[in-house]
């Protein structure tokens, strides 16, 4: 009996789903109305829904585009894609990372793949196998299975000279890499300029840089951020936090009660303020910031010129 209702609800459906996929272009011009001047900028706050797709475990956004990991371990990318950083490979995986022009993945077998721009050797991951992996500007740095760091691309700023020792997180920036350690201090290696190499003491539980600036949380959740201070990018709030990314020159964080707070250059350049709502991580491009809500749906905010707000699944 309640697979006949079910039936007779969906078929009632279908006329009202194909009539709001023909509403769509009027939809699209009643909400650019409802936003005003706003809306002719590139900066929008979208927040689709996707009861048709599978849900999200992951994300990671840089520069102008945004990969994420579904909960069935397929990637889907969206945004800038002009050197081919959303041509996704197939099959499954278990993280993926974005650079500037580049994309770089762990596939289920543990190894890893890349794609889009290899004019600095990007895309020549080793064969090794991998536990983490962390894409930057035109580098990527990876953990292997014996928690030893290798890192390939552009060997400027001695960015692949990769410190010694045991690690358990790599995040990537523009000219500089840093690390957790397995004795959760922080090593970070690359250019210094503006600081960038200077890691406070202490122990964290995470780590991501930012284009020229990197924030970590320590084991009490709180954060830290050092390198580059213009824009004020290095006055993390108080709180305790349970996840945080650095962009170009602002960074997001979740606080433990799921919301989200931003800092830096925040509100110009296509940024807007967060949203309201409750999530459970978060990733920051250059000038916009997509995050996993409660109910695993993304949602994204910021400068949308290359679809990088518009278009996420």
């Amino acid at each position: 009996m309640n697979g006949l209702i079910l039936i007779v609800l969906a078929a009632a459906a279908l006329p009202l789903l194909a009539a709001t996929k023909r509403r769509k272009p009027i939809l699209s011009v009643l909400l650019v109305a409802l936003m005003g001047t706003s809306a002719l900028t590139h900066s929008t706050l979208s927040t689709k829904a996707m009861a048709e797709e599978a849900g999200f475990a992951n994300l990671n956004a840089r520069n102008n585009h945004t990969c994420a990991i579904k909960t069935d371990n397929t990637v889907v990318c969206w945004g800038g894609g002009e050197h081919g950083q959303l041509k996704v490979p197939a099959g499954k995986f278990k993280a993926v990372s974005t650079g500037k022009l580049h994309v770089c993945a762990i596939k289920m077998d543990d190894t890893a793949v890349c794609w889009g721009d290899n004019r600095h050797g990007q895309l020549g991951a080793s064969s090794a196998e991998f536990k983490a992996i962390g894409a930057g500007y035109n580098h990527t740095c990876a953990i292997k299975m014996d928690d030893t760091m290798a890192c390939w691309g552009d060997s400027r700023d001695s960015r692949l000279n990769t410190p010694a020792g045991k690690f358990k997180a790599v995040s990537t920036g523009n000219v500089h890499a840093c690390a957790i350690r397995a004795d959760n201090t922080i090593v970070c290696w690359g250019n210094n300029k503006d600081g960038r190499l200077d890691a406070p003491g202490g122990q964290f539980l995470a780590v991501n840089s930012g284009h020229d600036h990197t924030c970590a949380m320590r084991t009490d959740n709180t954060i830290v951020c050092w390198g580059d201070d213009r824009d004020n990018r290095l006055n993390a709030p108080a709180g305790k936090f349970k996840a945080i990314s650095s962009g170009y020159s602002h960074t997001c964080a979740v606080k433990k009660n799921s919301t989200v707070v931003c800092w830096g250059k925040v509100g110009e350049h296509g940024r807007p303020k967060e949203p309201s709502s409750k999530f459970i991580t978060l990733s920051s491009g250059k000038l916009h910031t997509c995050a996993i809500k409660t109910d695993n749906t993304i949602v994204c905010w910021g400068d949308d010129q290359y679809g990088q707000v518009s278009d996420h699944p």
